[in-house]
């Protein structure tokens, strides 16, 4: 018996030993390889077909960037290197792009998708196709709609501070998202509203901007000297990237474009509002204010009348602090408080009724509201508006409701001016 045992216990070990020193069949390691960052998808003119360009990381700059190293990058060595192909089909794309790469493609870290606007205005469900049935696209990669330009142009844009669109990409989405001027949008979830009865989905914008003028800066620097020797005269030479705002689709269509106040109060009403500055201004003194976001909460409701007309409540919440003002209001008085209460939701009101009037402008529905509506009353749904939903959103009647709660006004009471301080 205990012979027995010695042997299943050395069996063991040797399976465990074997299991050791075979180590991984596929593996590679990362400086073998050309790490896909970006993938730009434009119509091709004149023909049936593509342009697919990619945005590749230099392999130091993959290890660097991966691993969270610096150092060591080779001087001689781009950071980026973009490539285009042409063809009839985003697989035959990627498989002549690759026969152009001296390293093996690897999609395991693509950050984004950026579509041209012409293509995304003529549909981008059948390219969607391709990414959703490949297992090496990851569902987590940020949707970005060029505005007024190609996806190739967007990848060979040279913004400053990074090295690469796609890191700029990433952190300008990151930061303009934490300011609440944008929604982020991954593939996830635009295929998600994409493939839901009763909702249509929206993407993320970037637009180039042409920064090859001098810093405003400047103007106040003797023009006497040349810019470089002025200090503050920095020549912007670059195309640079922006972003503020949504691109909204009706099914895979690109239709229209939310500013940023009409993306705030999108936001707002499906509940993914984030804590960034409200700006409006007061009626009595004609001066502007800013409130900062602290947190909101948001309903959509639908309801049916009597008589069966159906129509949509949208009632939100939120709590925020004054940051500024530029008047001469004594914020101590209950009532002046509660005027600047009304002002915010008079004004939040205001955003999400341009956001819901753009929508049913453009005959989509991207808050969800037939959503709404088939789980509130999913047999009136099958029944009376899911096979014209998008005809009776653009007519449906929705009021908004807004209550607003000024959470802090500041350690002052009076501005500087009020005090004489400032003429």
């Amino acid at each position: 018996m205990k012979r027995k045992l010695v042997k299943g216990i050395l069996v063991m070990l040797l399976f465990n030993m074997i299991l050791i020193a075979s180590g991984c069949w596929d593996r590679y390691e990362i400086t073998d390889v050309a790490q896909v960052w970006i993938i730009g998808v434009d119509r091709l003119p004149e023909m049936e077909g593509y342009i697919l360009t990619l945005q590749i990381i230099s392999p130091s700059e993959a290890s660097n960037t991966i691993t969270g190293g610096g150092g060591g990058t080779d001087p001689m060595e781009k950071a980026v290197w973009v490539t285009t192909a042409q063809c009839k089909s985003i697989s035959d794309a990627v498989g002549v792009v690759s026969q152009l790469s001296p390293r093996k493609l690897a999609f395991d870290y693509p950050r984004a998708i950026v579509f041209g606007e012409e293509i995304a205005r003529e549909g981008i469900g059948p390219i969607l196709d391709y990414f959703q049935r490949e297992h090496r696209f990851r569902r987590t990669m940020r949707i970005f709609i060029a505005k007024g330009t190609t996806a190739q142009a967007v990848l060979e844009a040279n913004p400053r501070l990074e090295k690469s669109p796609s890191v700029a990409m990433i952190n300008i989405l990151r930061w303009s998202e934490k300011a609440g001027n944008t929604l982020s949008v991954n593939l996830g979830d635009f295929l998600l509203a994409l493939n839901r009865e009763g909702m249509d989905p929206v993407a993320n914008m970037v637009v180039i901007h042409d920064n090859s003028e001098v810093v405003e800066a400047e103007r106040i620097i003797p023009k006497n000297k040349q810019p470089e020797e002025r200090g503050l005269g920095i020549k912007r030479d670059s195309l640079e990237l922006r972003m503020a705002g949504n691109a909204i689709f009706a099914d895979d269509k690109l239709v229209d474009w939310l500013d940023v106040e009409e993306t705030k109060g999108y936001m707002l009403a499906v509940n993914k509002a984030k804590p960034g500055i409200i700006d409006t201004e007061h009626e009595e003194v004609n001066k502007k204010m800013a409130f900062q976001n602290l947190s909101s909460k948001s309903k959509i409701i639908p309801q049916i009348s009597d008589d069966g007309r159906l129509s949509f409540l949208i009632k939100a919440k939120i709590r925020a602090n004054l940051v500024e003002q530029m008047d001469n209001l004594r914020l101590d008085k209950e009532e002046v408080q509660k005027s600047l209460e009304d002002l915010l939701a008079a004004t939040v009101k205001d955003a999400v009724r341009k956001a819901v009037e753009k929508a049913q402008k453009n005959k989509t529905d991207i808050f969800g509201m037939g959503v709404e509506l088939y789980r509130t009353y999913p047999k009136l749904w099958k029944e009376k508006y899911k096979d014209n939903w998008s005809e009776i959103f653009a007519r449906v009647p929705v009021e908004i409701q807004v209550e607003a709660k000024i959470n802090n006004i500041g350690v002052i009471l009076e501005t500087l001016e009020r005090k004489g301080l400032v003429e």
